[in-house]
């Protein structure tokens, strides 16, 4: 069974093939699980860069306030070297970028005007909603094709399709 948590854009297009990996990483350790799309390639939009996009969608179960949980997604796009002062931050490469798209409860149905428009979100959101069983207008149409990314973090590979992802976490050492 699904607990409450948070769907998530994850972008990255500075060094994006390591970023990605690592943002899972990072996310594994501090919710010890997760739900990850399709990794697709993507081009830019909305800012002038010859850089392409590593684009997934997550699902994090928890049962944190959504206040703690973006001040969690600010501070690794930081220690992973993103700037998060400049004004201009949205228009900039990013070598991680993490979005709250929308919280969510078991059960709940979710609405075409809360799928996301976006053509690098939508397809990998409707994806792991199928793979997940949650109810979401869209789900059910034909799958588009994706050009997938494979990528891992240590033995667990992911990325061409949406999946279910685990670490078991370890007990902080004995005092």
């Amino acid at each position: 069974m699904i607990r409450p948590g948070f769907f998530v854009g994850l972008g990255s297009n500075l060094a994006p093939e390591r970023n990605v990996p690592a943002v899972v990483d990072h996310l594994l350790g501090h919710f010890g699980g997760l739900w990850i799309s399709p990794v697709v390639r993507t081009a830019p939009l909305g800012i002038d860069t010859p850089h392409a996009f590593l684009n997934a969608v997550l699902f994090v179960e928890t049962d944190e306030g959504q206040a703690r949980v973006k001040a969690f997604f600010n501070a690794l796009e930081e220690a992973l070297g993103r700037d998060r002062s400049d004004r201009h931050r949205d228009r900039l490469d990013r070598p991680a970028d993490l979005d709250i798209l929308m919280h969510y409860r078991p059960g709940e149905m979710i609405h075409g005007e809360a799928v996301p428009a976006e053509p690098y979100l939508r397809p990998a959101f409707l994806d792991l909603c199928r793979t997940m069983g949650v109810d979401a207008e869209g789900a059910h149409d034909q799958a588009p094709d994706l050009a997938t990314v494979s990528l891992r973090v240590d033995d667990i590979p992911f990325g061409t399709g949406s999946r279910r992802l685990r670490r078991n976490r370890t007990a902080p050492p004995a005092r």
